[in-house]
Parts: structure tokens; sequence; C-alpha cells
């Protein structure tokens, strides 16, 4: 305050009041200044200090086999602004219960509980809400037998048909079954004749542009033979595969086998009225049915037994008119790649066949040649003579006696020739 007291006493009263206002001022503003910083402060560690416990139980789904003791499973924190993910590790007792410490709790973010039992992988995802309530997976012992996989319903749908590029695009939808309470885990070290432990698909001949969709995880797609293999496990209960590809067709009909190798209850193959005439031969025409404001034309067979295949044939497919077909082999780059060196052959056979033509005829031509020439000037003097006679230039026994002469000379080179 020392410094806001004047020498001027008469100031005095006016400054002090001044200087009382200012200090308020300031109290005011560092204390308002206080309370945001605390609140900044205490919610930023509030919410880095938000942490809690996460427990569990792993339990064995088949029938005699108690709960894993010491299995390692993880917890995993996911998202974020900077898509960082957190790892939390811990070990099932006896009981198959598990904990997980001080796990930090943030909003946005996603959680995963995962462990790997008899050589498959399971995971839950959780929602940050989940993480209070008691986590339970469960798991089954593991079987190479692929007998347990029963196929549903297998259904094939010919999406469209390119009439140009003389191709086909179809889809396959297969739902799945695992009747056992253990899980399918293929066994890649051990493959036979015969001994197959994982699916196996069948494609027509020549199919490309392969693209698989699957709620399995893990694994890989290995071409085979007359198809492909998926080596994902499988676990008890229902799964779904579905796979798009093309394949091309010659003429107005393409034949191929399906193998089902797994069976099915139930096979169909679906095309939509509306895109084509085509029809599907080996299997049991249906009714039509309408899917979504689509009239799909049906084939179907059912209870079909593992390798209990079909030979299908699918027929009058469309044609590419003669018309249609030279527009579009002309429009393609191959076709011009081809064609320019042949092209280019046959004219030089052409060039070279009419300089050979051309040297035969060359002695003809120049012993002809002046017979020719004599020819052109007899009949110009010819067409000469009768203009002078027309214009009154010549007299007309003048005319007669000349033209009788050249008309003469013309005769007598006609002949020679």
């Amino acid at each position: 305050m020392r410094n806001c007291v004047p020498s001027n006493f008469g100031a005095r009263i006016s400054l002090v009041s001044t200087c009382s206002v200012v200090v308020r001022m300031s109290i005011f503003v560092l204390s308002a200044l206080a309370v945001i910083m605390a609140s900044v402060l205490s919610h930023g560690i509030i919410e880095a200090q938000e942490i809690t416990t996460v427990n569990g139980i792993v339990v064995n789904g088949t029938a005699g086999f108690s709960h894993p003791t010491g299995a390692s499973i993880f917890l995993y924190s996911f998202g974020g602004s900077g898509d960082e993910t957190t790892t939390y590790e811990s070990k099932t007792d006896r009981a198959g219960s598990f904990t997980f410490e001080n796990v930090i709790m943030e909003s946005n973010r996603g959680y995963a509980v995962s462990l790997n039992y008899g050589g498959m992988d399971y995971r839950v995802l959780l929602a940050e809400d989940d993480l209070e309530s008691l986590i339970k997976i469960t798991v089954y012992e593991p079987t190479v037998d692929l007998s347990v996989i029963k196929v549903k319903q297998h259904s094939l749908i010919i999406t469209s048909i390119d009439v140009k590029q003389k191709q086909i695009e179809a889809v396959e939808f297969i739902t799945l079954s695992n009747i056992s309470d253990s899980s399918l885990v293929p066994d890649l070290t051990n493959v036979g004749q015969g001994q197959f432990s994982f699916l196996r698909f069948s494609l027509p001949n020549g199919s490309t542009d392969l693209n698989l969709q699957s709620d399995l995880v893990g694994g890989e797609i290995i071409p085979m033979g007359t198809g492909f293999a998926m080596t994902s496990p499988m676990s008890p209960g229902e799964h779904a595969v579905s796979y798009s590809y093309k394949f091309p067709y010659d003429g107005d009909r393409v034949s191929f086998r399906q193998n089902l190798l797994q069976g099915a209850g139930l096979y169909q193959v679906l095309i939509p009225k509306d895109a084509s005439q085509a029809e599907m031969q080996g299997v049991t025409q249906a009714p039509d049915i309408d899917i979504e404001g689509t009239v799909y034309a049906v084939w179907e067979e059912r209870n079909r037994a593992p390798k209990d295949g079909l030979n299908l044939s699918l027929v009058d497919l469309p044609r590419m008119g003669i018309a249609t077909f030279v527009i579009f082999e002309l429009s393609k780059s191959g076709f011009w790649y081809k064609a320019i060196p042949v092209s280019v052959s046959g004219v030089l056979v052409l060039i070279i066949g009419y300089c050979l033509y051309s040297a035969l005829r060359l002695k003809v031509f120049n012993n002809h040649a002046r017979i020719s020439t004599i020819h052109e000037l007899l009949v110009t003097e010819i067409a000469i003579l009768d203009n002078k006679f027309e214009d009154g230039h010549i007299l007309s026994d003048d005319y007669y006696r000349e033209r009788a002469v050249l008309s003469q000379k013309l005769v007598d080179t006609i002949a020679v020739d």
C-alpha cells in the first residue's frame, strides 16, 4: 500500500479508493483463475487416475474337462485419439478365474479379452461398462474330426452373365454348424489321401477373382486342385462363409462339378429371372422366390451326404450376335496387337506378288506401249480433223480423203495389237 499513498494529501482519498478497487479486482481475478485451474487439474487427475480391477473366469465347454489352469489371458484397450493399444496380462487359477489389476478406464475406447487354448484363439469384445461385471469366456477341447461340421444350407447365386466377356459372376453362401462340444482345429502336419481336417470347397474350372468372407478367426486360404480350402478353427455353433468369383463359358452352356465335400442339408441354385433365361441342369427345379423385389428361379437338392456331389450344367446362356461380336472384337486392344502384324504381313505378301506380276508383264507392256501410243495419236488426229470439218476450215473432199487414210492406219494398228 505504500506505493499507493501520494505526497499530496488532498489526493489521498481518491487514490486510496482507486488502490482498494485494484486490490479487490486482483483478488477476484486470482480467485477465479484458481477455481478454473483447480477444476481443470482435478478433472484431468480424475480422468487419468480412474482405474479399476477387471475380473473374469474361463470355463471349459467340453463335457468331462476341467477349467483351464495357468492359461495366459490378455486384456486389450484400444482406440482413442492416438489409436494406441494398451495390453494387460493375467493367468487363470485353479478355478479358471483371472484378474487384471490397475486397468485405466478411459472414454471412447474399446476393450477385448483374448486367450489361446488348444490351438484356437478365443476373443470377447467388451464395452467400458462390461469391465465392471464378471467376464466369462468359454473354451473347448480341440478335435481334428471333420465330421463334427455339418452344412445346413449351401446357396449358389448367379449374379450376372457378361455376354461380351463370356464370363459369369457368382456368389455362394454357406451356413455351417459345429454340432459337437469340441472346437475343430485343423491339423496341417498330418495330411494324406482322405485325411483332411479342414473345410474344402469346389469351384468351376477357370475361376478367378476369389473373394471370401467369414466370421471365422484365423487360418489360411489354400488353393486346391478343384477349388480351395480353409484352415480356420471352428468352435461349436453356427458359422457363415461366403465367397464370390468369376468363371468363363463358351457357347450357350457350361458344365462343372459341385463336390459338396461336407455335404449339404439344402443345396440351392438361384438365378434372377429378369437378368437371364439361363437354367441349371442336374438339380430339381423348385418354385420361384422373391427376395427384396427380385424374382429368382430356383433349383435345389436336399440331404446330400459328404462327397455326394452334383454334376451341374448352366444352359441357355446368352450368346453374342455376329454384328455385336465383330464390333466387340474390333474394340479390343488385343485384337489390334494381333491384327496389325498379320495385316502388315498380308500387305507385304501382296506387294511382293504385285512386283512379281509386274515383272512378268514388263516385256509384254513394253511391246504394247508403242502400239498404244500410236492408237492415241491416230484417234487424236481423227478428232482434230472432225472438228476442222465441222467448223468449216477444210473442204469436204479433203476431209473425207484424209479421214479415210487415218482410219485405215488405226485399223492396221488394231490388227497388229
